[in-house]
């Protein structure tokens, strides 16, 4: 198992959404943000396993949104339009179908640092996050056309990572006092429970894909900008090998055995690199 460097972004950012269920030959960055964290950016790029392209641009520049689906059907939302905080909250959701963004219907709360599913386009869960004032526990559903509302999460969180579909989980994050956790969160399709695992280690704002039983986080805020990467099985989360880069507030795609992760702290980072794991 090991990283290796793969093409730069032509936009160099940081917050920036993917498509989680992306590919290493296959990958999406929408938005994010550019030389400081009031420059914001609605630049979409396209991955091919060697170079990105740039594609047409989001309707709604933002950082911070909650994103699924694939390349060819991917699903950008919430966000904030004045970052890096609320009270600059959005709820627009964005649909990409390979060449284009159109508008779709909006989440019903808005909110920034939304974690949740990798699932499609089809079946995105947008969990957390801030709202205008303060630490969420709402949960949306999509189907493809609305958000509705799901279970509440057991804690307020914001920036925690997340996979899976309607068996989702999403891990870490911010929460109150002391501020990072290591802790994770299950979903049946109706409600939230804590699972007996742990990350090892807390932090929030890091790359994150894969299924509720086969996940992989990367990178991350714990305080400070780390390399580490942790993969879970189904059963525990392990330490995998770690990033060549330490950054936070990145992106990924991909599954555990096949990750792809880009952009992060600084703003000006453009990096990319292509995970190799086991099967």
């Amino acid at each position: 198992a090991a990283w290796a460097s793969g093409g730069n972004l032509n936009t160099a950012r940081n917050e920036l959404m993917g498509a989680k269920e992306g590919t290493q030959t296959a990958a999406l960055a929408a938005g994010g943000g550019t030389t400081g964290p009031s420059n914001l950016s609605n630049a979409s790029e396209e991955y091919n396993g060697t170079s990105w392209t740039e594609g047409n641009n989001l309707n709604t520049a933002r950082t911070r949104g909650g994103s699924a689906g694939t390349q060819t059907a991917g699903l950008i939302f919430g966000g904030t339009t004045t970052a890096p905080v609320a009270p600059g909250a959005t709820n627009v959701s964005e649909e990409y179908n390979g060449t284009s963004y159109s508008e779709g219907n909006n989440l019903n709360t808005a909110r920034l640092g939304l974690g949740g599913s990798g699932g499609p386009q089809t079946a995105a869960i947008g969990a957390g996050g801030y709202d205008t004032s303060a630490r969420s526990t709402a949960t949306e559903e999509y189907d493809g056309t609305s958000w509705t509302n799901g279970g509440s999460l057991p804690t307020a969180t914001n920036d925690a990572g997340g996979a899976g579909t309607s068996a989702a989980m999403i891990f870490g994050g911010g929460y109150a006092p002391p501020g990072l956790a290591n802790t994770v969160f299950a979903y049946d399709g109706s409600s939230w429970t804590a699972s007996p695992t742990t990350l090892t280690y807390s932090v929030r704002l890091m790359a994150s894909s894969g299924s509720s039983t086969a996940a992989i986080f990367s990178g991350g805020e714990a305080p400070s900008d780390v390399a580490t990467v942790n993969q879970y099985n189904g059963t525990i989360f392990a330490t995998a090998p770690s990033l060549a880069t330490a950054r936070g507030r990145l992106s990924g795609a991909g599954t555990s055995a096949a990750a792809i992760v880009y952009g992060g702290d600084p703003p000006g980072n453009a990096a990319t690199e292509e995970f190799t794991g086991e099967t």
